[in-house]
């Protein structure tokens, strides 16, 4: 069991947005591709995004901070969300504080920095 644990203070609320639709994309893909393992960590990354989206939409209501999420697998088997994330890490059209988490998230899955040539390698291959 991994722990991932998310600074969401750091991204704005359009940042988030952002992430949580990337990442309802990602999940999507991994049920398609038949990867349960993925698909439930995204949905789980998901609903913790959209816990803070709305939190934040409250007046008056503070920004949320550190989301915990764990996850089961040894690391080749998280390999497969770090390189989802990989796509989003790499779209050069997120800003840069959510390829930064998309990064983060990744590092903390397989134990160790990731390069970012690195990700997304396996679903470049695949497609």
């Amino acid at each position: 069991m991994q722990d991932v644990i998310l600074d969401l203070v750091a991204l704005e609320t359009a940042d988030l947005r952002s992430l949580q639709l990337g990442v309802q994309v990602l999940r999507h893909r991994a049920e398609m591709e038949s990867m349960p393992r993925a698909a439930a960590f995204f949905a789980v990354l998901a609903g913790a995004l959209d816990r803070e989206v709305r939190q934040r939409s409250e007046p008056g209501s503070p920004w949320g901070g550190t989301v915990s999420l764990s996850v089961a697998g040894s690391p080749s088997e998280r390999r497969p969300i770090a390189d989802a994330l990989g796509l989003l890490a790499a779209n050069p059209r997120l800003s840069i504080p959510v390829r930064t988490m998309c990064v983060w998230i990744s590092d903390q899955l397989v134990g160790g920095p990731t390069d970012l040539r690195d990700l997304g390698a396996t679903q470049h291959q695949r497609d």
